[in-house]
């Protein structure tokens, strides 16, 4: 797995020791880079009035794991839509290409690793604002749609659950043609699903929503 993200980063492995004991197995890695100062995507500098967009789709991951354990929750899904579903757990996008083309573009940029509410919500907040996110625009995939149908999983608990890691960002509204454009260019699906307002918190449509994965 560590070859196959190198070769896809261009990145490079120096060192490295291995240690046993009687727990569970875990890795412990330090990326060493540099980058100019005028191309970082800070998660602070969204401001009232950008649009919020999305890459992909969100909650694939989540249906993904709940294969793997087995749960009650998956039973309806056939073969193909559970591989899939647990492929996108275990290979997460890979957007940095994307991103590295569109980010003079982009104003505010996070990967949601912790649930579309929460992540989004931490751009709001380190940018002095809020956000609303429009029910209607969230991308969905047809397993998604299928697990809702059957009303297995609320779409709050698909927002909130993690892993995805697709990117959520901001942009002026006036960028949304060249952000598409590079999307086309780089095979990636970018959808507006919202826009960042003056209210502070996180609104599903007009409903103040949290929830996520925390770390602390």
């Amino acid at each position: 797995g560590i070859k196959d993200v190198s070769n896809l980063t261009g990145l490079k492995l120096a060192g490295g020791d291995l240690c046993s004991y009687n727990g569970p197995l875990a890795y412990n890695i330090t990326v060493i880079g540099k980058l100019k100062k005028k191309e970082i995507l800070k998660r602070s500098s969204a401001n009232v009035g950008d649009l919020l967009l999305f890459t992909g789709a969100v909650g694939e991951a989540t249906i993904g794991l709940d294969c793997l354990l087995k749960t009650k929750q998956v039973n309806h899904l056939n073969i193909r839509e559970k591989k899939i579903a647990i492929k996108r757990f275990l290979n997460p996008p890979f957007l940095s290409k994307f991103s590295n083309a569109s980010r003079r573009h982009i104003k505010a940029c996070i990967d949601i690793s912790d649930g579309l509410i929460n992540d989004v919500g931490k751009l709001a907040e380190s940018s002095g604002c809020g956000v609303r996110i429009n029910s209607k625009l969230i991308p969905l995939s047809n397993i998604i749609k299928k697990v809702l149908l059957k009303n297995n999983y609320s779409l709050i608990k698909l927002l909130s659950a993690g892993d995805d890691y697709e990117l959520a960002f901001s942009i002026n509204q006036n960028k949304l043609k060249i952000i598409k454009k590079l999307a086309l260019k780089h095979n990636i699906k970018v959808t507006p699903i919202g826009e960042f307002i003056e209210n502070k918190g996180v609104y599903l449509d007009d409903k103040k929503v949290d929830g996520g994965y925390s770390h602390f």
